[in-house]
């Protein structure tokens, strides 16, 4: 798993130039229970870590539950 995550990290997220830069988030199920995982390999490259959300989905409901109670 940390393998994966470190080509994922090497691969794509160094790809951008605002990576060290801006916070790195992670979403859904594998993300979730692979936690350590990821915060250790962000760290390995100086890169942030961001929000780490198993369920979006969630969030979104929240937002539209509270922007519509102030409606």
């Amino acid at each position: 798993m940390t393998e994966g995550i470190l080509d994922f990290i090497e691969n794509r997220v160094m790809s951008y130039e605002e990576a060290g830069q801006v916070p790195v988030h992670f979403v859904g199920t594998v993300a979730h229970f692979s936690k350590d995982i990821i915060l250790e390999c962000l760290q390995k490259h100086h890169l942030k870590p961001g929000n780490i959300v198993k369920r979006p989905i969630d969030g979104l409901i929240e937002y539209y539950r509270k922007n519509k109670m102030n409606a």
